[in-house]
């Protein structure tokens, strides 16, 4: 079994930048992960990480690999916010963080561009195969906007799950598998993309669970994998057969609040929509709070509506999230 190697990221940390962090290899023996038999794990507590960041050091394989999380005591709440480890970048040409050696894990990180210039920018670049993004936010804050999130070189293996883009990206998710079903983006959120919330260059990503909306091109576009299923626009372009149109007028009234908490209205149409993890085994089993989702139906996008004082597993912090959602604190 692999030794797992973790390092903690932060003012006073073993490393105080996750620049520092992958410089040194994640602390491990050398970047060769599979040689020395060893995982590298930085778990990030917080603070603003303003250097582009470009994974590439490493040597992986499925079993040794590299998992990037921030700390529970800094993780998000489904938002956007100060009190989160976040990485805030701009004016610089490419992505805010690049990915460029496979089976790396991103679990719980914010992502906002800052760039006031010309330049074109992505947010995450998944420049190889068997990369997986996970609960993480990418706000668009600056000029001529590029893809929240941009897989090209046709590589497959990717999973992005419990993700939301929004702000005025181009583009939420694009990507391009080389195989059908290469790549499966799933209960993942886009709103108000310039150009369209996902797309498939290559035709073979599969789509789950997926809300677009407010996108000036297409919720969905480019046809995707044929298996792709139970996702939700305002258009007619959702994909699937058990896909669907949002009904209501404007995204106000699906989501808590349009620019800052798209986690889901208590009257969005959606609510129950989407397939459930017993009957989709990619369908991940919590959402991007960590409620559980189960059975065989769920909702679509990244959160699963929890009514506040409801679900028998919920714990204080949760309980005290959800009634700050409804309003009652």
């Amino acid at each position: 079994m692999p030794t797992a190697i973790t390092k903690t990221v932060g003012t006073g940390k073993d490393y105080a930048t996750l620049a520092l962090w992958h410089s040194n290899n994640g602390g491990a023996t050398s970047g060769d992960l599979v040689t020395n038999d060893e995982n590298v794990i930085a778990n990030i507590f917080n603070f603003v990480e303003t250097s582009h960041i470009y994974i590439s050091n490493f040597t992986t394989d499925a079993t040794r690999n590299i998992l990037i999380q921030t700390d529970s005591s800094a993780k998000h709440n489904g938002t956007y916010g100060t009190s989160s480890f976040r990485i805030e970048l701009g004016n610089t040409f490419g992505g805010i963080f690049d990915v460029s050696d496979a089976y790396c894990t991103i679990d719980g990180v914010l992502f906002k561009n800052t760039s006031t210039t010309g330049s074109t920018q992505d947010g995450a670049r998944l420049n190889t195969g068997n990369i997986t993004f996970r609960n993480c936010i990418f706000l668009w804050g600056g000029n001529n906007p590029g893809k929240a999130i941009a897989h090209s070189g046709a590589t497959d293996g990717c999973v992005i799950e419990n993700c939301l883009a929004y702000g005025g990206w181009a583009y939420g998710y694009y990507t391009n598998a080389s195989s059908t079903g290469g790549i499966k983006v799933t209960n993942s959120t886009a709103e108000g993309m310039t150009a369209d919330g996902f797309f498939s260059f290559s035709g073979k990503t599969l789509w789950t669970n997926c809300i677009g909306i407010n996108c000036t091109g297409r919720s969905f576009s480019s046809s995707p994998d044929a298996a792709s299923d139970y996702n939700a626009g305002d258009d007619t372009y959702e994909y699937g057969t058990n896909s669907f149109a949002i009904t209501e007028g404007t995204p106000t009234d699906i989501f808590t609040s349009v620019g800052s908490d798209y986690h889901l209205a208590s009257s969005a149409s959606c609510i129950g929509q989407g397939i459930g993890p017993t009957s989709d085994a990619n369908v991940p089993t919590t959402d991007i709070d960590g409620d559980t989702r189960s059975g065989t139906t769920c909702d679509p996008g990244f959160d699963e509506y929890v009514a506040a004082g409801l679900g028998g597993t919920l714990n204080m912090a949760i309980l005290h999230h959800h009634r700050q959602r409804e309003g009652f604190i």
